[in-house]
């Protein structure tokens, strides 16, 4: 992350608003960012650098979400960079509505081809639920019930959080390296009574050459049915299983069947066994039907499941 992190760390620095705290999680970094990172620190000592063995962003991120000491919080990848104004207009704008979430409007630079593309959420609302997002300004969770778990963008980025309303819900990362954002939006979404929206455009994702071509592992897969797992595990332990059931179920269909449209062919036969013992029938039923009828081995393993 090193060549990008400078850019990072520079629109951080322009923020508008100067009473802020950057927490930066040193992931076990191999090239120089540790040490742009302390070059960063000696010049400016709002910046908190924490360094861990290597262990993905679930994990990196709980730490930092335990280190933060400031009101609200917000989540930047270091490849990625945020407009001055980020900070400050979601946080005058929660504090006007006395919210527990701002989301805001965002921007994908794509490297290979240099060139940017503006995702506005008022659209998404407008064409999946026949919301009016642009004049009503805020959303919760009743707009958007169908796909809850999985058809709004699980970034953690596009958004600001009240720090008390993440610790007083137990909200937290998976402790996986992909995906780990999924258990973390799932349960804002479930907790937060509205989440106002700020029409600006205030961060910008890149889309980088490498993160395009990247082949998925056993490993991947294994991280995929983690994270399914510690969603449940949270679902459980705070009671909120029965309520949210259909939902989670809606999840785990579309997530299995998002992740194997990433495998390679070799890799699909092992996935779908496992697949296959993961779901309910029902379940089993509406991922086949996701899927195209033309695979063969996926016809055996619907007529073997005898339902």
């Amino acid at each position: 992350m090193a060549p990008y992190l400078k850019s990072c760390l520079d629109s951080c620095l322009a923020s508008t608003l100067q009473e802020v705290e950057f927490v930066c999680i040193n992931d076990g970094s191999t090239d120089n960012s540790l040490q742009i990172l302390q070059e960063y620190a000696e010049k400016d000592k709002r910046f908190v650098i924490i360094s861990q063995e290597n262990s993905g962003q679930g994990i990196a991120r709980n730490r930092a979400l335990q280190k933060a000491k400031g009101e609200f919080i917000a989540f930047v990848d270091p490849d990625d960079f945020i407009s001055p104004d980020l900070l400050k207009s979601a946080y005058e704008y929660a504090k006007l509505h006395c919210a527990d979430v701002v989301q805001f409007n965002y921007t994908e630079y794509r490297e290979v081809s240099n060139k940017y593309k503006k995702i506005n959420l008022c659209k998404k609302f407008k064409k999946e639920y026949g919301y009016d997002l642009k004049t009503r300004k805020k959303y919760n969770k009743k707009v958007v019930s169908r796909g809850l778990f999985y058809n709004l963008y699980n970034q953690v980025w596009n958004r600001i959080y009240r720090r008390d309303f993440i610790l007083k819900n137990d909200i937290h990362f998976a402790t996986t390296r992909n995906g780990e954002d999924h258990l973390f939006t799932i349960c804002v979404l479930i907790h937060a009574d509205e989440i106002y929206f700020l029409e600006d455009y205030l961060y910008t994702y890149r889309v980088r050459m490498g993160s395009m071509c990247h082949s998925w592992t056993d490993v991947d897969i294994d991280y995929t049915f983690e994270n399914i797992s510690q969603l449940l595990k949270y679902l459980h332990a705070h009671n909120l299983y029965d309520k949210y059931s259909p939902q989670f179920s809606e999840y785990r269909v579309q997530v299995l069947f998002w992740t194997r449209s990433r495998l390679s062919l070799e890799m699909i036969e092992r996935y779908e066994m496992k697949v296959k013992e993961t779901l309910t029938p029902d379940e089993f039923n509406c991922y086949a039907k996701l899927l195209s009828p033309q695979k063969s081995f996926f016809r055996f393993l619907l007529g073997s499941r005898g339902s």
